[in-house]
């Protein structure tokens, strides 16, 4: 049963005042229209950096004339790395299924991987950084299994922070 009727399943679309009266166009990620938008040479305002509006930005900014995104709180997100299924992922899903389901329900995240036991305050900068930056080529959820305390432990999400901050830096 996939019952899909989460926040995530309804578009809203905050009462913003004069939005009524706005003249131009106006879009929501939920609301998309199947025929896209064109945006060449247009002036944007993007309201939101979530997990949609980071995906959306550079793809509209690399057609608008000009993006501005008005932003509360910066979002941190891991490239997903989506691919098609190799032949040989896909025969393993099939010969394991019930291995599978076992890790979804013996982990805490409810996913099929583990959390990796090591932790980050106890693994010195420099393994940490390989760590971390095969888990980021890897990409998906499964970033935040590299370590066992990255996403309870303040001292352990600062050491990833770190590592955020020099990616940017690099960028």
């Amino acid at each position: 049963m996939i019952t899909a009727v989460g926040c995530l399943s309804t578009a809203n679309v905050p009462n913003f005042p004069g939005l009524k009266d706005f003249k131009g166009n106006w879009y929501h990620t939920g609301q998309w229209p199947h025929e896209g938008v064109d945006f060449t040479g247009k002036r944007v305002g993007m309201i939101g950096t979530g997990s949609t509006g980071i995906q959306a930005a550079p793809v509209i900014a690399a057609t608008a004339a000009h993006l501005t995104v008005f932003q509360r709180t910066a979002n941190y997100s891991v490239p997903a790395r989506n691919a098609p299924l190799t032949p040989e992922f896909r025969r393993y899903v099939k010969q394991h299924p019930g291995e599978i389901r076992a890790v979804t329900r013996e982990t805490l995240n409810g996913m099929a991987f583990r959390i990796e036991q090591r932790l980050a305050v106890e693994t010195s900068p420099e393994e940490r950084e390989k760590i971390y930056e095969a888990a980021w080529e890897r990409g998906g959820l499964q970033f935040r299994a590299a370590f066992q305390d990255m996403m309870v432990d303040k001292k352990a999400n600062a050491r990833r922070r770190t590592l955020s901050s020099a990616r940017s830096a690099r960028s």
